[in-house]
């Protein structure tokens, strides 16, 4: 039984996991859903030092402003952001918005992005902070 969970987990996620090549960056569409109930997009690019970028595009934050939550507004707020960044290992640039994660070695992709995602998730649900 344990076998064909894991086999019926792994076909459906080769089947709604969906990589494109545009020559600068691939788009990822998980099966994972933001917010809104769209698929999560996340942006891979590899930078000149050899390493690989994940990035949301600045999606997260910027959505959350859309609808009212300033990740930086109150000082529970900021601590919140700040700590789930930190416990999922990703990265934010204040210039673009962008939650980013670094992979320093390809093999380390599939954690990297599972972190990435989880940590999308949680910041999405601050969200339900808004009043």
């Amino acid at each position: 039984m344990i076998d064909e969970l894991k086999n019926i987990y792994d076909q459906w996620n080769k089947q709604k996991l969906k990589l494109e090549d545009f020559n600068d960056f691939i788009e990822i569409t998980t099966p994972f859903v933001d917010m809104h109930h769209d698929y999560i997009h996340l942006f891979l690019t590899k930078e000149n030092d050899g390493k690989f970028l994940i990035s949301d595009d600045g999606h997260t934050v910027s959505e959350l402003s859309i609808l009212g939550v300033d990740v930086n507004a109150t000082k529970k707020r900021k601590n919140f952001f700040n700590t789930t960044l930190n416990v999922f290992g990703v990265s934010y640039d204040n210039q673009t918005e962008e939650l980013f994660v670094t992979v320093d070695d390809i093999d380390d992709y599939p954690k990297k992005q599972h972190n990435f995602i989880q940590c999308f998730s949680r910041v999405s649900d601050m969200l339900l902070t808004s009043k």
